[in-house]
C-alpha cells in the first residue's frame, strides 16, 4: 500500500515508518528540514519537504494524500505555546484530507490522545469526544464527520505515556518527571492520578493493523494501551528509589511549582482500556511495561 504520512520524522512517525516499510508498504513522509528528511530516508521512506506551517502546507498535503492509498496524520505542535492554534491546524488537515478522500476507498488515520474523550472510568473505544472539555476534540469530531459521509476514517488515541527508545524522545513524559524530582529534591505526586501507557513498538503495530480495519461510514477508534492506568505515585516511587529521594504527596498548588503546566494533568484518573482494539485487531501487548523499564534503570541517563 502507498502511504503518506505527516510527522514522519517524529517519535511515532519514525517508528511507524520502519514498521510499515518492514511489512511491505511504501511511505512518503512530509518533513520541514533537511535533517528530518535524512531521518525519513534512513527509515526507508521518501521525504517531501514542506514548510512546517500546516496552513501553508495544506496544498502539498492534499496533493500527496491523493497520490497515496492511505494517509496517517501524526503531526502536532507539542510545544503547547499555542495549543488552541495547534488543534485548529490539526483539524484543518483532517478536514482537507477527508474532503480529498470523499467518494474513494482511501483511508485516513489520525492520531489523537486517550485524554481527549471526556470519560475516565475508564475510557473505551466507544466513547466519543463529543462534550469533552479538551480543545483537541475538534479534530476527532472533524474525523467523525467525514466518517459519517462514507469515508474510511480511523482515530488512534495514543496514551500520554508512550515509552521505549529514550534516545529518540521515548518516555518524554517520564523524563520530565525525573527532571522535576531532581530539581525539587523530592519525588512529588498529586492525588491518585493514573495514566495509560504503551511501548512504542506495540503502539505502531496498532497503527499498521488498523489499515485493514477501517470501514466506510463508521468511525473506527483504536486504543494502543498496554497498561490502562499506571499510578503516578508508583512512577514517582521508582524515581525516588533510584535517585535516593523521598516521595511526597503535595497539593495542586505545590505541584504547580514543581511540575508547571502538567501538574493538573498528573492528578487526573485518565484510565483507558484497549479491550475492543485487542479483539478487533488481534493485538496483544507483551513488551516490558513502563515501571519495569524504570526499575531496570532506563531513562535516568537521558534525563
Amino acid at each position: 500500500m502507498k502511504v503518506f504520512m505527516t510527522g514522519a520524522s517524529g517519535y511515532i512517525g519514525t517508528h511507524l515508518t520502519r514498521e510499515l516499510v518492514a511489512h511491505g508498504h511504501t511511505v512518503t513522509g512530509l518533513v520541514r528540514s533537511a535533517a528530518s528528511a535524512a531521518i525519513v530516508t534512513a527509515n526507508g521512506g521518501t521525504p517531501v519537504l514542506g514548510t512546517g506551517v500546516p496552513a501553508t502546507d495544506l496544498p502539498l498535503i492534499v496533493q500527496h494524500a491523493r497520490a497515496a492509498d492511505a494517509t496517517y496524520h501524526l503531526a502536532f505542535d507539542h510545544s503547547f505555546t499555542d495549543f488552541l492554534g495547534g488543534c485548529a491546524a490539526e483539524a484543518a488537515v483532517v478536514d482537507a484530507v477527508g474532503n480529498a478522500y470523499e467518494g474513494t476507498d482511501k483511508i485516513l488515520l489520525m492520531t489523537s490522545a486517550t485524554g481527549v474523550a471526556p470519560h475516565y472510568d475508564p475510557t473505551t473505544e466507544d466513547d466519543s469526544a463529543e462534550g469533552s472539555p479538551n480543545p483537541r476534540r475538534v479534530t476527532e469530531l472533524t474525523a467523525e464527520r467525514w466518517a459519517t459521509r462514507g469515508n474510511r476514517v480511523g482515530i488512534v488515541r495514543l496514551p500520554p505515556i508512550t515509552h521505549g527508545g529514550a534516545d529518540m524522545g521515548g518516555g518524554a513524559f517520564v523524563l520530565r518527571l525525573i527532571r522535576a524530582a531532581r530539581a525539587a529534591n523530592v519525588a512529588a505526586y498529586i492525588g491518585d492520578g493514573r495514566w495509560p501507557a504503551v511501548h512504542v513498538a506495540e503502539a505502531v503495530s496498532v497503527y499498521r493493523l488498523a489499515l485493514d480495519h477501517v470501514t466506510p461510514g463508521t468511525i473506527a477508534r483504536f486504543h494502543p494501551v498496554a497498561d490502562e492506568g499506571v499510578p503516578i505515585k508508583e512512577i514517582m516511587g521508582v524515581i525516588a528509589a533510584h535517585e535516593g529521594l523521598q516521595t511526597k504527596s503535595v497539593t495542586p498548588e505545590e505541584g504547580a511549582e514543581i511540575f508547571g503546566f502538567i501538574a493538573g494533568l498528573l492528578a487526573m484518573d485518565n484510565r483507558s482500556t484497549s479491550t475492543k482494539t485487542q479483539e478487533v485487531l488481534g493485538w496483544k501487548p507483551t513488551m516490558p511495561g513502563l515501571l519495569d523499564e524504570l526499575r531496570a534503570g532506563k531513562y535516568f541517563d537521558s534525563a
